[in-house]
């Protein structure tokens, strides 16, 4: 509410309705909630990455996965953590990612720069999210251990007398 005297003796008072900004800025603060709760919850390792390439937030999983705290890891290039073969094959896939519209994502297989967990080869999934304009805004990167190939299945007959 926004009074106003006016020189011959009157009052002018003007209302702003906020309940749909309100109602907006609620619905964001929620939005974030649930997108937070996910990412730490979730069992993957996930690593949040800007337009730069360098990281901005990582769960416990990544953590975990790549042996270094998140303190360490926000604000390194998230290619310091791959190894060579690796970086190209992540360039590829996000420059193959930023010549499509709308959402999408690309798995490939990468490697650490150095192992220290010595968990070998893991899969990762890079998904772009886009700005309100359409334009790339960051990448996500789900990162887990990759399956080590199966075994072959052995078939026990049995005999019923």
């Amino acid at each position: 509410m926004h009074p106003a005297g006016l020189a011959g003796g009157g009052l002018v008072v003007s209302f702003r309705d906020v309940t749909e900004a309100r109602r907006s800025g609620d619905q964001l603060v929620a939005t974030e909630a649930k997108f937070r709760s996910m990412i730490a919850g979730c069992p993957m390792g996930v690593v949040l990455v800007d337009k730069t390439g360098t990281i901005f937030e990582v769960n416990h999983a990544a953590e975990d996965l790549l042996g270094q705290p998140k303190s360490d890891l926000r604000r390194m290039p998230f290619d310091e953590l791959l190894d060579e073969e690796s970086i190209l094959a992540r360039k590829d896939a996000l420059r193959e990612l930023r010549s499509k519209t709308g959402d999408s994502s690309a798995q490939i297989v990468v490697r650490l720069a150095e192992d220290l967990t010595a968990c070998g080869p893991l899969r990762l999934s890079v998904n772009q999210v886009l700005n309100g304009s359409g334009d790339p805004h960051c990448t996500i990167h789900f990162l887990e251990r990759e399956a080590p190939p199966a075994a072959p299945e052995t078939v026990i007959e049995s005999c019923l007398a």
